[in-house]
């Protein structure tokens, strides 16, 4: 792989880390979505900003050298951030004496948007670009992907790899299993009354709840990797009250799918059949991840990249993790994925996030070379 330069990628890095893209920062979310459109648009490729119902807060890059048709692969990235506003600035990106860099977003996914530049940059001018691809860097990762699942969606069924470049884990492994997870607000409404003089004729929402969160954690399975946890816990007013109203937040995380269909049982069920009968439930989705696995086809392509890794003096590892990517929405639709193929890092979501600056040029060359294995033999 030839005519990478990394001096420009850590100068182009430092610039897009001193970018605030929190998830409501709409105007720093849009200046990293034009920055990369004009970089993409100088190697003459098809770029397209998209807009998932009108909603301005949400800005899609779609890039691609085929029209959106018959996608060989698909890389995926996004430029959104946890921080919020002003921490850009008070924590700028540096790199010290042990050739670490830290910034906020420089390994989650800055760098791995930078990355996927460099990569189909490279491959360009090396003219090793006989293959269809297709970019997407979205900027409502980090707040579920509600808008941009959409694309994901759409192009997952038109393409044969995925490649996410979300970061590698710290001791370089790629991903290869990512748990599903599902987000639920659980309401309940009950009968408010005086707490001493007639709280017979009260049917405590907090009660009811605190009954519920009992039953629900008799879903965790640890052997199979199913997890859930209870937060945001409210309700009622005063002490001396029945509580009237209570409501928590459900995160529900799991590899296996019958999982999935196990909570929707159990909360159908409760929710048609409460404890206190006087109480009613509502129950708000708010949003979900399939759970991406090691299917047939992932395999494959993982023992491609191991015979890569061989080639070029890398050592292949792959993990599962509990967190979600967009490349779950990819591979549930069999789609061949390798996930963390951007830098190693560590600290995510923190201030203290790094990137290690000798491993971006490694994985860099690693990718190239997969894909030279799979369109240039």
């Amino acid at each position: 792989m030839n005519s990478f330069d990394l001096k420009k990628y850590l100068e182009e890095l430092t610039y897009i880390c001193s970018i605030d893209s929190g998830k409501t920062n709409i105007k720093g979310k849009i200046k990293l979505i034009n920055y990369f459109e004009k970089k993409f648009k100088q190697l003459n490729l098809t770029t397209a900003i998209e807009y998932y119902q009108d909603d301005i807060t949400s800005p899609v890059l779609m890039v691609s050298n085929c029209n959106y048709e018959n996608i060989d692969v698909l890389f995926i990235a996004h430029v959104d951030t946890v921080f919020e506003d002003g921490l850009a600035k008070k924590h700028p990106f540096t790199i010290d004496e042990n050739n670490i860099g830290t910034g906020l977003g420089c390994i989650d996914c800055k760098g791995g948007c930078l990355s996927i530049y460099y990569l189909i940059k490279l491959l360009i001018e090396n003219k090793k670009d006989n293959f269809n691809f297709c970019v997407i860097f979205n900027s409502d990762e980090e707040t579920g992907s509600y808008n941009s699942e959409y694309y994901f969606e759409k192009l997952a069924k038109k393409c044969k790899y995925c490649f996410v470049f979300e970061p590698a884990r710290r001791n370089g492994e790629f991903v290869s299993q990512r748990k599903g997870s599902e987000n639920y607000v659980i309401k309940c409404h009950g009968i408010p009354a005086h707490a001493g003089v007639e709280p017979e004729k009260g049917a405590s929402a907090v009660l009811e709840l605190s009954k519920w969160v009992v039953e629900l954690y008799k879903l965790v399975d640890y052997k199979k990797g199913t997890t859930l946890n209870i937060s945001h816990f409210s309700g009622g007013m005063k002490e001396g009250s029945v509580p009237e109203d209570a409501q928590f937040n459900l995160n529900y995380r799991y590899l296996d799918e019958n999982a999935s269909e196990k909570l929707q049982k159990i909360l159908n069920e409760m929710r048609i059949n409460p404890f206190d009968k006087r109480t009613s439930i509502e129950i708000i989705d708010k949003g979900k991840r399939p759970a991406m696995v090691l299917h047939k086809n992932s395999q494959l392509l993982f023992e491609k990249l191991k015979e890569v890794g061989k080639e070029v003096h890398y050592k292949i590892e792959h993990v599962t993790t509990g967190g979600g990517s967009d490349g779950n929405f990819v591979s549930c639709h069999n789609v061949a994925t390798i996930d963390g193929c951007g830098p190693t890092g560590g600290d995510m979501h923190t201030v203290n996030e790094f990137i290690v600056i000798d491993s971006i040029e490694k994985r860099l060359n690693v990718m190239y070379h997969l894909i030279l294995k799979l369109f240039n033999n």
